[in-house]
């Protein structure tokens, strides 16, 4: 199983255990009740473990997330971090109640930020972490310049810009149709 798959399903499933696990702990009359994470936002929180696990479970194991579904494992990563957050947040808000967060909530969101951390930094496996986050940062704020950018700037060859594409094809920054896209719009 490729590592950001196996990565992005223990999180998955961290998340779903963490929903039976107390969420609140409410201090009435001198005795704890538990409160489990399938209230109200738990259920989308829930929904959004599940849809991510089941997601990346079948396929080639061994390959990574296409695009696609890559896609929708950070969608649903997101889901279920925003969800969390909310909870968490309306959790301390009941002016009559003494509750306190439980093991639960911040068990769901240490899942929900592996998921999406994981879906981020394990997307090509040849390549170490700083690798990975150089291309990320580099992802956000260079954009790729087009044929009539490349033509007009004459200081830049075609080989350099050539070049540049294919290390950007070898990190996994882009993939083989845009490269061979870019690559026709600079020759």
């Amino acid at each position: 199983m490729s590592k950001q798959r196996g990565f992005i399903l223990v999180a998955s499933a961290t998340g779903i255990i963490s929903l039976f696990l107390p969420w609140a702990v409410v201090d009435v009359i001198n005795t704890h009740k538990h409160i489990d994470g399938f209230h109200r936002y738990g259920i989308i929180v829930f929904i959004a473990f599940a849809v991510t696990g089941i997601i990346c479970f079948p396929g080639d194991r061994h390959k990574r997330l296409n695009k696609t579904i890559w896609f929708i494992v950070m969608a649903t990563g997101a889901v279920a971090l925003v969800f969390t957050v909310i909870s968490l947040l309306n959790i301390n808000r009941s002016p009559n109640l003494d509750a306190k967060t439980g093991l639960g909530a911040w068990l769901s969101l240490f899942a929900a930020i592996a998921v999406i951390a994981s879906g981020l930094f394990l997307k090509s496996s040849n390549t170490n972490f700083k690798t990975r986050l150089d291309s990320f940062r580099r992802s956000i704020s260079i954009p790729i310049m087009n044929a009539a950018d490349i033509k007009a700037n004459a200081g830049i060859s075609k080989i350099t810009e050539l070049e540049k594409l294919t290390r950007w094809k070898a990190n996994g920054d882009i993939s083989e149709e845009e490269f061979q896209q870019l690559k026709s719009q600079l020759l």
